[in-house]
């Protein structure tokens, strides 16, 4: 007696990026699928994440790139875009870069994980490549290094983690750096402005100019000489925009699927229309803490979301539940890190706050290098965690914490009450965290 084997699933992956490579890799392990993965770059995968310090010279550019080979049933077409999507036929057209030629590619599952790009105002973008630059991909990030080769001052336009970063980088490289943020203080997505004012003012000491509650103009018809700040002129040679970014889906228009900041998912990560799945910088989720809207723009959440979307295009019922937007960011030798909502975000959200905020150290003042942390957590009058902030050293680990006390539905009290290594060579007897989660519960009990 023979058996057929069931035909191979179809799997398109749009994209290389985390979101990409993990969709791949679940669908891989997940069922007969036949993956194909498009992506422009004429290379595999790389890590935007360590741009910033392949400007600073700790790590080469080509050392952030990964290859990933082909096997009998993952393909690559690298150098290829798609220019248009036929979701009723479940077709793609797509381009070689090379050769401009155009080809029809064929699915089952569609996973759109195409990322997201620089925002670059109008006023900027006839100098862009030239005098203006983002930081976004290696060949835009390696065009900003070879003119800082030629440049004195640089101006960041901003503050949040990746110009902060590269911010500190030009510092490193003997340049003269400002940072313009149009918000109140820097890192405003993450930080509450206490918190932030710590970074602002390391800055300040590295040599770093801050201006906060600026906009900036960049004046010029052939080059830029300067960036204009209400009346105040800074001499400018280099300007990196940093003001966020978009989703890439140019492609999808058209093709009815929903979209808003991103494609629109649920959380399955499935788009409005069957078959067709989007994860990472280009899809819309929601947060963990309430379920509303939220664009996460992290490697963290885009490796999540394509787990699930390999998954689930494979036929499979996994779920997404949410994003906290925890993240870390080394900024000079300063370590800032955050999770969920801080405390303008929950306040915008309807709920009462409370925080707690413990300034400490990494372990005991006679150690050699002591040194100081402070954690930050914000609450509500019952208990539940919203978020947390911290900066110093090992501030990381200490968020961590916090992000897994959120995710498991673990109150302040609770956090209160956990226990927490101590040795004197790596750790303080009552750690910065365990005092703010403390300082956090008696402003709760003395408020009833």
């Amino acid at each position: 007696m023979f058996f057929s084997l069931p035909a191979m699933n179809k799997i398109v992956i749009i994209g290389f990026g985390a979101a990409g490579f993990y969709a791949a890799k679940s669908a891989a392990g997940a069922g007969r699928n036949e993956i194909t993965i498009i992506e422009k770059r004429g290379y595999d995968m790389f890590s935007p994440c360590g741009l910033p310090f392949a400007v600073e010279g700790t790590v080469g550019f080509n050392d952030l790139k990964h290859v990933v080979p082909e096997t009998g049933r993952l393909k690559k077409l690298m150098g290829h875009e798609v220019v248009s999507a036929d979701t009723e036929n479940k077709t793609l057209k797509v381009r070689d870069l090379r050769n401009k030629g155009i080809k029809t590619v064929g699915y089952d599952s569609l996973i759109i994980a195409t990322g997201s790009r620089p925002i670059i105002p109008e006023q900027t973008k006839k100098f862009f490549g030239k005098d203006v630059f983002a930081v976004s991909n290696i060949e835009n990030t390696k065009a900003l290094y070879e003119q800082t080769k030629k440049s004195r001052n640089a101006v960041v336009i901003g503050g949040g983690a990746i110009g902060l970063e590269v911010a500190m980088a030009l510092k490193k490289l003997g340049l003269n750096v400002s940072v313009v943020e149009k918000m109140k203080h820097l890192l405003p997505n993450n930080l509450d402005e206490d918190t932030a004012t710590i970074v602002e003012e390391y800055l300040k000491e590295k040599g770093v100019n801050v201006f906060l509650g600026k906009e900036a103009k960049i004046p010029g018809k052939e080059n830029v000489e300067f960036v204009e700040i209400d009346d105040l002129r800074i001499d400018a040679d280099v300007i990196i925009m940093s003001v966020g970014s978009k989703a890439n889906i140019d492609f999808i228009k058209n093709t009815g699927i929903k979209t808003e900041k991103g494609i629109i998912v649920n959380e399955k990560m499935e788009t409005n229309i069957k078959d067709v799945y989007a994860a990472g910088d280009c899809a819309e989720t929601f947060y963990l803490i309430n379920r509303e809207t939220a664009v996460t723009r992290l490697a963290t959440a885009a490796f999540r979301q394509g787990k699930i979307a390999g998954v689930n295009a494979s036929g499979g019922d996994t779920k997404y539940d949410g994003s906290l937007g925890t993240f870390v960011s080394v900024i000079g030798e300063m370590e800032i890190a955050s999770t969920g909502f801080n405390s303008e975000t929950a306040k915008n959200f309807g709920y009462d706050v409370v925080t707690g905020k413990a300034k400490g150290r990494t372990k005991p003042e006679w150690m050699p290098n002591s040194k100081e942390i402070l954690v930050k957590i914000i609450a509500d009058r019952n208990g539940r965690i919203f978020g947390g902030q911290a900066v110093g050293d090992s501030a990381g680990w200490r968020i961590n914490m916090i992000a897994f006390a959120i995710r498991n539905n673990l109150n302040i009290f609770e956090l209160a009450k956990a226990d927490i290594a101590y040795s004197p060579p790596v750790s303080e007897l009552v750690d910065a965290l365990t005092m703010a989660a403390e300082f956090a519960c008696r402003r709760i009990s003395s408020s009833k």
